[in-house]
């Protein structure tokens, strides 16, 4: 964060859900926004001409997570990780596919955002993950078993890269934003994609949120005081039990 804004960042998978949301709520306030995903597209409204550069870069490969870091260049103040897919994969079936893609897309694509960032000097300033509430305890959504691991699994990554860090005296701020439920995301539309006869509407007893009220906690964490920390934030509607 610099004094007069976030200064120079990057957001991957900008181009729907929660990172489009994340893109759209940072461009007015960064002074340059570089959106990336494995689309290339964004859509960020009236600021996007003059503060968001669109990039590709698909998080699985750790080349294009160093291409893009590189064309950035530095410094870069922050990055937000909202890549993340979650597929109807139970374990009493072949759903090995599912649960490949989820694990490259959600463990891998973050160990190479990870590696990436520790080897960028100067330090960047701050990186923020969009984690889950499946992170904190097993998913409770029928056939969301591989999803809640390979969550778990991200904040134990997560963890240990803080460590790490802290350990080498570096200043990055590691934070995660954990939400419950939010509607009108790429998870929702495709959570059914490889079971359509198992669907059922995911919000019918618990409600929701919206992909702007996650890019608004973003923000707020993001202009926490450069030497404050928030080391996971949880968020849920108000009408989800647990």
């Amino acid at each position: 964060m610099t004094e007069s804004g976030l200064g120079v960042g990057i957001v991957l998978g900008a181009s729907a859900g929660i990172g489009a949301a994340v893109t759209r709520r940072l461009a007015r306030v960064a002074t340059r926004l570089h959106a990336a995903s494995r689309r290339g597209t964004v859509d960020a409204g009236a600021e996007a001409p003059r503060v968001v550069v669109p990039h590709q870069c698909d998080v699985r490969s750790h080349r294009q997570v160093a291409e893009l870091f590189d064309a950035v260049g530095a410094p870069i103040d922050f990055v937000v990780n909202c890549v993340g897919v979650g597929f109807f994969a139970p374990l009493d079936d072949d759903y090995s596919a599912a649960w490949r893609e989820m694990t490259e897309t959600n463990l891998v694509g973050l160990a190479n955002v990870l590696a990436v960032a520790y080897n960028v000097r100067p330090d960047i300033g701050t990186i923020v993950t969009v984690s889950s509430l499946a992170a904190h305890r097993v998913s409770r959504t029928p056939g969301n078993i591989m999803y809640t691991a390979t969550k778990m699994g991200a904040r134990a990554l997560l963890d240990d890269y803080r460590r790490r860090i802290r350990t080498e005296q570096r200043p990055t701020r590691i934070m995660s934003v954990s939400p419950g439920f939010v509607a009108g995301t790429d998870f929702d539309a495709n959570f059914y994609r490889d079971a359509p006869q198992a669907r059922v509407d995911l919000f019918a007893s618990d409600g929701s949120m919206t992909p702007d009220h996650v890019a608004r906690f973003i923000e707020y964490v993001l202009m926490a005081p450069p030497e404050v920390e928030v080391t996971d934030f949880l968020v849920r509607p108000t009408t989800q039990i647990e």
